[in-house]
């Protein structure tokens, strides 16, 4: 019989940005606007929302029809995340080896733009996992067992023999979160060599 787990739909990732006090969040709505215009991505891209008034969420969100890009400073930590909206029937691995190709590729267009003037640098060794599920996914140590060969999977799946290191804090109060950490700007490689 199949896990409920499998049946995860409401999923992301998130890449972090390194600390850089020059980095003024308002510049990548200029840049997620041309991405609409020129078709950057391989997605129905629709509009982009400016919240840096916020703190702790999101600061620029770039909707899309499958799934929306954000820039936020969720826990203290600026990065890009992709979260999938429409649900699909491949394996929950095969889910989120698909949002990963996706949040690698803009985030690698992100920080290769020359508008930005290098202000957006990853730490290309770190990606966060989360769900926004509380019911099929409970930020506990049971999920979080559950979900570790499926994580074991995607990360196979990126690149067989790559060493990587799994952290989570589980914490009833707040959304699923399991950092994911290898070496050697590890994600940039894919980004630039394999999406």
């Amino acid at each position: 019989m199949e896990h409920p787990i499998n049946k995860l739909q409401r999923i992301g990732l998130k890449l972090f940005l390194k600390p850089n006090h020059n980095l003024n969040p308002t510049s990548l709505i200029t840049v997620f606007h041309h991405w609409i215009q020129i078709k950057a991505v391989p997605e129905l891209l629709i509009d982009v929302a400016d919240y840096t008034h916020l703190s702790n969420g999101p600061k620029v969100l770039l909707i899309g029809h499958e799934g929306n890009y954000a820039l936020d400073d969720r826990n203290g930590k600026l990065g890009l995340s992709y979260y999938k909206k429409q649900p699909s029937d491949e394996t929950l691995a095969n889910r989120i080896l698909s949002i990963g190709q996706t949040l690698f590729k803009a985030s690698y267009l992100i920080e290769t733009d020359e508008t930005l003037g290098g202000n957006f640098k990853f730490n290309w060794d770190e990606l966060e996992f989360f769900s926004n599920d509380r019911l099929l996914a409970p930020s506990n140590q049971s999920t979080i067992d559950t979900l570790r060969p499926v994580l074991k999977q995607f990360l196979a799946d990126l690149h067989e023999g790559q060493s990587y290191e799994m952290k989570c804090h589980p914490n009833l109060k707040d959304r699923l979160t399991i950092q994911i950490l290898a070496a050697n700007n590890f994600f940039k490689y894919l980004a630039k060599n394999n999406l």
